[in-house]
């Protein structure tokens, strides 16, 4: 376990799970493979506000899948030259379009300069709290997505889900994983696509998706067609899609959404 700025932080095959300190925990879910028995928090559903932006992974599901929050805005912030593909923004809209029922969806993009190459756990919270601009609230939700040069501190980490609505890409990382020849576009999208669903809540973050999650890898599904399958978010990701990733959320993956949506904070 690895503190940072009194939250909790664990990874999970590349997600980044964070969890605040309270004098009451919210109920462990699952452990992390191979990590020492290491529980992961349930994320309960948080309100809709900026102080809800940075709390645990899937905290604000049932707001970014809800059709009652109808306006989405993405950021994207782009540091020390890293850039990431049309189609990787594309696939996030388009995901927010149609799981997250928005009507609308506003895509922000941003530049920055940074001295980094290799990013820690706390590079990435501080980082995030340095680069955001846009918050949720009211009738909005705000997905921020950093861009980021070089690699995680674990090697082989192409993207990580950390924070309730705040995501980061790796592409260096995506394009090194990769045979020669393969699309880097379109593992990107995957890779984006995979995290925005952690941040939905997928797979079981809430506690209510059980039934499609893998036992050997906690909040990943074990159907390799999902994107959300494991290995979309690991070393593992060129050797076992040589031929292309898995793009789309599957039956499951979307009747877990709707029962994200249902969830609603507590009063």
């Amino acid at each position: 376990m690895i503190i940072v700025a009194a939250a909790s932080v664990l990874v999970l095959n590349g997600c980044v799970v964070m969890e605040r300190s309270t004098t009451t925990p919210s109920p462990p879910r699952g452990s992390t493979p191979g990590g020492g028995g290491e529980e992961v928090p349930q994320a309960d559903p948080a309100e809709l506000s900026a102080p809800s932006d940075r709390r645990l992974v899937g905290s604000l599901g049932w707001a970014l899948l809800s059709p009652e929050v109808p306006h989405a805005v993405v950021e994207i912030d782009q540091l020390g030259g890293a850039t990431v593909g049309q189609p990787a923004i594309d696939a996030l809209e388009q995901a927010m379009r149609e799981h997250g029922g928005k009507a609308d969806v506003e895509i922000v993009m941003e530049e920055a300069a940074t001295t980094r190459d290799v990013y820690t756990l706390e590079d990435l919270v501080s980082t995030a709290e340095e680069q955001r601009s846009r918050s949720s609230g009211d009738d909005t939700v705000a997905l921020h997505v950093l861009v980021l040069p070089g690699r995680f501190e674990s090697e082989g980490v192409p993207g990580v889900a950390f924070h309730a609505t705040t995501i980061a890409l790796f592409p260096e990382e995506i394009a090194r994983l990769l045979p020669p020849g393969a699309s880097v576009d379109a593992f990107e999208a995957a890779v984006a696509t995979h995290e925005l669903g952690h941040t939905f809540g997928l797979v079981n973050r809430t506690g209510v998706g059980e039934f499609h999650e893998d036992p050997e890898h906690p909040g990943h599904t074990d159907d390799e067609d999902s994107v959300m399958y494991w290995a979309v978010e690991t070393p593992s990701l060129g050797q076992l899609f040589g031929s292309g990733p898995p793009s789309s959320f599957n039956e499951a993956d979307r009747r877990e959404m709707q029962n994200i949506r249902e969830q609603r904070p507590h009063s």
